[in-house]
């Protein structure tokens, strides 16, 4: 029996997602917290609204994880707060060191 099926394989990208509720109109960027659910509470000077914030989101986190922007995304979420972030290129366990430093750093 001869298969027949075109398989088509894909670029898969290993890396972290992490969920994000976004305050805009705050005093200052930064780590707010982290909700019961495990999401990572951030708060944005910017007064962007629904998808204007994802590029400053995306910025801020790439500097958190000092990496470059082109390697975070927002997956889900798109023109609300409430977000699915996707980090392409570091381990689940790098993205939570270097969050969790961060939010310790400011006092959280």
């Amino acid at each position: 029996m001869t298969n027949s099926r075109n398989y088509v394989f894909h670029n898969g990208k290993s890396g972290a997602a992490i969920t994000v509720h976004v305050i805009v109109r705050a005093a200052k960027d930064e780590i707010a917290g982290l909700l019961d659910d495990g999401t990572l509470k951030i708060r944005l000077k910017t007064t962007a609204t629904k998808t204007d914030v994802n590029p400053v989101l995306i910025g801020f986190l790439a500097k958190i994880l000092n990496v470059s922007p082109d390697q975070i995304e927002v997956v889900a979420g798109i023109d609300g707060s409430d977000k699915l972030v996707a980090v392409v290129g570091l381990e689940p366990k790098i993205v939570q060191e270097r969050i969790l430093r961060c939010f310790n750093q400011s006092g959280g």
